[in-house]
């Protein structure tokens, strides 16, 4: 898979992102939070 973030990129951000413990419904996100900020792009 071709991403936008390279991976240089995403290996400084990604400590920045703050993972969730846990989700009141208890399931996890269905997509990875490097997917997500790709799609905010």
């Amino acid at each position: 898979m071709r991403f936008m973030i390279t991976d240089a990129l995403w290996a400084v951000m990604e400590p920045c992102v703050v993972r969730a413990k846990g989700n009141p419904a208890g399931q996890r996100p269905e997509t990875s939070e490097r997917l997500f900020f790709e799609a905010l792009l």
